[in-house]
């Protein structure tokens, strides 16, 4: 986060080794990061989006996703706002951590199961600075098993478009 002149950096956030902070937005006052986190190296990644104060880019609120199968990764790599103002958050689940290391290096995953979810940020809020899950926030979660990974999201009136790969890392609107 830069102040109003450019030379001074007047707040700073970083993450430990072994995460990645993919994408972020303003959400309902806030900046919300995505990502994922893993607890040590061959450890399952567990998903990440953070909520942050913009002032002072503490975390006020974090959300972590795991992956759906015992030993399963989930990743968070892209993140919006639609009409309503909802947060709406994409990525996969159900990948080998392996897989994982295709985003790192701004490429593909190689594995897993789209996923889509919808935050209402009210819920997010009154669950405070505590780590929540989706299925606690009471959010609509949608696998998207097509692709292996929602890339990008946009929003367009109540409309919303998803980018994801497949097996042959050919993209494509979901």
């Amino acid at each position: 986060f830069i102040d109003a002149d450019p030379g001074v950096i007047a707040a700073s956030v970083a993450w430990p080794p072994g995460s990645a902070m993919v994408q972020a937005v303003e959400a309902d006052g806030a900046i919300v990061v995505v990502g994922f986190q893993t607890p040590s190296p061959g450890e399952k990644a567990v998903g990440i989006a953070v909520r942050l104060d913009p002032g002072t880019l503490a975390e006020t609120g974090r959300i972590e996703i795991e992956g759906p199968e015992r030993g399963t990764s989930a990743v968070l790599e892209s993140v919006a706002v639609d009409a309503s103002g909802r947060i709406i958050m994409g990525g996969s689940w159900g990948l080998a951590v392996d897989a994982i290391e295709g985003l790192k290096s701004f490429g593909n995953i190689v594995d897993g199961r789209g996923i889509a979810i919808a935050v209402d940020p009210a819920a997010w809020n009154a669950a405070g600075a505590a780590t929540t899950t989706p299925s606690a926030l009471g959010a609509a979660v949608r696998e998207v098993p097509e692709v292996h990974s929602i890339k990008s999201l946009r929003t367009a009136d109540a409309a919303i478009v998803a980018v994801g790969h497949d097996d042959d890392e050919v993209s494509g609107m979901v």
